[in-house]
This record gives structure tokens, sequence and C-alpha cells, in this order.
């Protein structure tokens, strides 16, 4: 008899497919079994040793750069202390796993090039290119007392993908939509080891907005101790008084704000706001949570330009008011348009095909037999077949098969927002324990 079970898998998204290993099963992990505070993990790096060689240097560093503890404390150990001392990694750039590659030029050179997706920026927003770029960087190496070490200076840091999505963590700060009537999420990354996680994120929401996007803060709003306190599950945030200056509509919209911020915390339940040590209250309430504005849910709406339809076989885009007709797809029992809006995958009696949005009539087979099917945000194409296997297509490249769960067949797949995880649907066909 089969089981059913959802089930949630961390891929790496974040890498490229041929990241993911091609060999041993798929890990599954039940949510039912997962713990309180798994994620409240410090990342090690390991420091160099006097027997490295020159690539052994450079790939050090590179892993290493994953590990923001005492600022990059392990990473430095690569460096001479000039290089050191001239090096701040302010900003990273994020380099597909799968294709990093370090080639010792025998000139006490190391080059290193790779794909680059994308750039973790000093503003702690993840910038994520359209097309990978070609990425090179050539490291100097020289002898020191302590062995070989980097020498030259480098102009930011470096993360593979998978050290990215590894190290660090996403979280959604809430901006306001034009009528301030709906929340709107803006994503920021920050270590998974920050200990100041609350300072931060409130910080990032007094100062910082995504072109487009409003905020209910007034200008000159500060945190007035300098930091936000979190103590058995309350969240305190003192702000001087230039948050009075906010009306009445304004206020409780700034209010929620911070409360649907500072509750993107782990063990966060509710929020008190002060001002001049003073509490602000709102509603009758002075604790508050995110069901205290359960009316402004955020609007993702502004996260999306276009909203694709498919009506009696023919497909529309509707943008900003305007809908209009692309073409006609016969027999589609599935689809889905990828984030940039440029291609199409959709599934017609059984074979998948891919096609641009603006020529859809030239489509090409994929595979036979699909089921269900989805892009990431780096574009790539992951699909299932009828035999419960999942396939990644990358842009440009060939399909790959991801290795098979034991004893499983994955029914059907969700990604997640960030491109860091995804849910199966799995069923056992085997009966010695229900899953």
């Amino acid at each position: 008899m089969k089981k059913f079970s959802i089930s949630i898998l961390t891929l790496m998204l974040l890498a490229g497919c041929a990241s993911i290993p091609n060999a041993g099963p798929i890990q599954i992990i039940n949510e039912k079994d997962s713990q309180a505070g798994f994620n409240d993990v410090r990342v090690i790096a390991k420091p160099p040793t006097t027997r490295m060689n020159a690539v052994q240097i450079a790939s050090g560093f590179v892993a290493a750069n994953i590990s923001t503890f005492g600022d990059f404390s392990v990473a430095r150990k690569y460096m001479t202390s000039a290089a050191s001392r001239s090096w701040n990694p302010a900003n990273f750039d994020v380099l597909d796993s799968a294709s990093i590659q370090f080639n010792d030029l025998g000139t006490g050179v190391v080059e290193v090039s790779a794909l680059q997706i994308g750039k973790l920026k000093a503003n702690h927003r993840f910038e994520i290119f359209p097309v990978a770029k070609p990425f090179l960087l050539k490291v100097s190496i020289k002898k020191s007392a302590n062995g070989l070490r980097i020498s030259n200076a480098l102009p930011n840091g470096i993360l593979s993908s998978s050290d990215m999505v590894r190290g660090f963590s996403a979280y959604n700060i809430y901006f306001g939509n034009e009528s301030f009537t709906k929340l709107v999420p803006e994503i920021v990354w920050f270590p998974k080891n920050e200990k100041s996680l609350a300072t931060k994120l409130t910080n990032e929401l007094i100062s910082n907005s995504r072109e487009s996007l409003k905020t209910a803060i007034p200008n000159g709003t500060e945190l007035r101790s300098g930091s936000v306190t979190v103590s058995t599950g309350t969240a305190s945030v003192n702000l001087n008084a230039s948050a009075l200056n906010a009306d009445s509509k304004q206020r409780e919209f700034m209010i929620a704000q911070f409360v649907w911020t500072l509750q993107e915390i782990a063990g966060v339940g509710r929020v008190q706001i002060a001002t001049n040590d003073r509490v602000l209250s709102t509603r009758g309430k002075a604790f508050l949570n995110r069901k205290d504005f359960d009316n402004m849910d955020p609007d993702y709406s502004k996260l999306s330009s276009a909203l694709f339809l498919l009506e009696k076989s023919y497909l529309s885009s509707l943008h900003e008011g305007l809908l209009s007709d692309l073409g006609r797809l016969k027999g589609i029992s599935k689809f889905t348009v990828s984030n940039n809006h440029k291609n199409i995958a959709y599934i017609t009696d059984g074979q998948l095909r891919v096609s641009s949005i603006l020529k859809l009539k030239q489509s090409k087979i994929i595979a036979e037999n699909a089921v269900s099917l989805s892009f990431d945000q780096l574009g790539r194409l992951w699909f299932t077949d009828s035999n419960g296997i999942l396939y990644c297509l990358p842009q440009g490249g060939q399909v790959q098969q991801l290795p098979a769960a034991a004893n499983a067949t994955i029914q059907d797949f969700s990604l997640s927002p960030d491109g860091g995880r995804i849910a199966l649907v799995v069923s056992n066909n085997t009966s010695s324990h229900p899953q």
C-alpha cells in the first residue's frame, strides 16, 4: 500500500544544477520531525595550514568566506597582514558552485574562474543576474613564516552559491503600498550567526527602502537606545521623538511595519514599540503581533510585473491593467513562466515543451511523460515525470536527473520563494511504517 507524505528538501537551489550531488539519495526531512532552534547554526570555517599549496590556499580562502565571525577572522588568516588590512568584504561576488575552478599559473598566481550568478551587496540585498557572467580573479600567493599566503588586495568577498545558502538567511522587512493599506515585503540577507539580528533588521527598516516602496516611518527616526532588546519572546523597540511626527493612520502602519519585520525572527512572539521610553499603543494594546494587523497582510503584487493567463488555449498577460494576447497553445494541462517573463514551459499530451514568450510556435520538446514543472529564480526549469523522478534544466544547459529518494516516488513539488528549498509530495511503496 502506498503511503503519502509532504516532505521538505534543502537543495541549495541558488547553486547550479551540476553542484547538486550526483551520487547518493535525496535526503528528505519530514517537517513533523523538525526541531525548534535548528537554524541557530554557527558556521565554522577551516583555517590554513603550513602544508597547503597555492591552490589549496586560494580555495580555502574562498571557502572561509562563509564565516563572518570575528570580522572574517578565519578568511583573513589566509592573507598577509597587509592584504588583510586592505580587504573590506562589504560586497560579495556570488559564484555558481559547480563552475568554480582554481588554476595555478606557476608564477605565484592562482587564477579563480567561475560563472557569477549575482552579488550580495553591503545593504544586504542580493542582486541576481538575469544571465550568469564570467568571473575571473587573479590571486597572488607568496611565502611567509606561516606558509603560503594571499598577498594582493582583493576587491570583494567571494561566496559560492551553496555557501551563501548555508551561511546566510533571507528575511523580509516590510514597507507599504501607495495607499498604506497593505504591507509589501523586501528581502534582506544576514549571516545565520548574526547576534544582533533584531537591531539590524530594525535599522534596515528605518533607513532603507526599495525604490517605489513607501514607509510610514518619519524622517529622522532612530533607535533611541541604539538597539532592540529581545527577552522572553518580546522584542522591545525604543524610538526617538521623530517617530511621533506620524499622524494616527501613519503611526498605526509604522507600528505594523515594525511588528511584521521583527516577527521574521524565530522566537519573537510579540513586539512593543516606545518613543522616549513611553509605550506607543494601538488598537488598545501595548504588546502586538501580526494578528493585530491581519487586514494589512503583505501585498506581493509589487514583486511581479505581470500575471499570465491561459483561457481556451490562448495565452495572455496582464500588466498594469493592460491585457495582451500572446498567442495560442493547444492542449496545455500545466504551464509556468520564468521570473523574467521571457520563457514559458508547458505540458501538452505529456510532452514538456519550452519556448520564448514572444515565439510560442517555436517550442522545443524537453521531455516525455512530464507531470509537474516550475521555474526557479535563476531561470532553471525543474520538473518531474510519471516515474516520480526530479529533473533540472539550467539555462543553456542539458537536462540533469537528480538522485532518487530511497523507496520513494515524487508526485509533486513546490519551490520556495527564496530558491533555497523544495517541498516534495512523496509516495512510499513500503508498508513497514506509515509516514
